[in-house]
């Protein structure tokens, strides 16, 4: 495996699972030393064995276990990368919530303001401590965004706004930290197999994927299948590597299609005519 990023340093919150688990295992395999964040100490010490690993260096990991959305999780993420490895070179952010199958009807202000702080504040205030470090090495930023940010959801309002406010933060970001020399991308995933969608299995009483993989053939013309983590991380990779050293203020949909085909998903099972009666069971 060729190591381009033999001498990188990446931060990536949301690394112990999914996505944010995958991408840091590809960029340690790939020579870099990664700071990895996540809440739960058990699966963020699993990810930074692989990430070991892969990179096959017992000192080329790090982790921080907190919430993202407290100042100082934030702070002490920041402050372990540069004490542990001098430098920040990549920003990664794959870490996001949702209330699956909630109308505005439904949605309360502490809802509303659970998905927007991690969706969208947590980034900005963590873009916003990494400027300077960033700005030393050049570096840059991939969020983690959605096609929602693009294609409307019903039952799923303040997530598709929380993403559609990341992808607009993105290309603001772009502009203003730009002359810094600082890139700042995002990803929009399709729906893809990740641990984040147990929340959809508790409201909709069934194997959400399973429920899923029978419209794939309208969902993603490409394949008619979901996406993997595998290929969500690897757009990623190329964001923050040299291949994509002109790319900034951009969204790279990796959706099969998704945003591109007619119609809009299929009903979720058994969610009723106001998409509350099967949670309400």
């Amino acid at each position: 495996m060729v190591r381009q990023f033999e001498d990188k340093v990446a931060v990536i919150v949301g690394a112990s699972s999914g996505i944010g688990q995958e991408v840091a295992c590809l960029l340690a395999g790939k020579g870099a030393k990664v700071v990895l964040q996540g809440r739960d100490s058990g699966r963020l010490e699993e990810s930074l064995a692989l990430c070991k690993k892969s990179n096959g260096s017992a000192k080329s990991a790090v982790g921080v276990t907190g919430d993202i959305t407290e100042t100082e999780t934030r702070k002490k993420l920041l402050d372990k990368a540069i004490h542990t490895f001098g430098k920040i070179d990549i920003l990664i952010f794959s870490a996001a919530t949702a209330t699956p199958n909630k109308g505005i009807v439904d949605e309360t202000e502490e809802s509303f303001d659970v998905q927007m702080t991690l969706n969208v504040r947590s980034p900005f205030f963590l873009v916003q401590s990494a400027v300077p470090y960033l700005e030393k090495t050049k570096g840059n930023v991939v969020l983690v965004s959605s096609t929602v940010a693009y294609v409307p959801q019903a039952f799923m309002t303040v997530y598709a706004m929380s993403k559609h406010a990341l992808d607009h933060m993105t290309k603001c970001l772009a502009l203003e930290l730009g002359p810094k020399g600082i890139r700042v991308n995002t990803t929009n995933p399709t729906i893809t197999p990740t641990r984040a969608l147990r929340k959809h299995d508790e409201v909709y009483g069934c194997d959400f994927m399973e429920f899923a993989q029978k419209y794939n053939a309208t969902l993603h013309p490409l394949y008619s299948r979901c996406s993997t983590v595998k290929e969500q991380a690897d757009a990623i990779v190329f964001l923050c590597s040299e291949q994509a050293s002109f790319v900034t203020g951009q969204h790279l949909y990796v959706d099969g299609g998704y945003i591109h085909s007619k119609g809009n998903p299929p009903p979720a099972p058994d969610a009723g005519e106001n998409g509350q009666e099967q949670k309400a069971k």
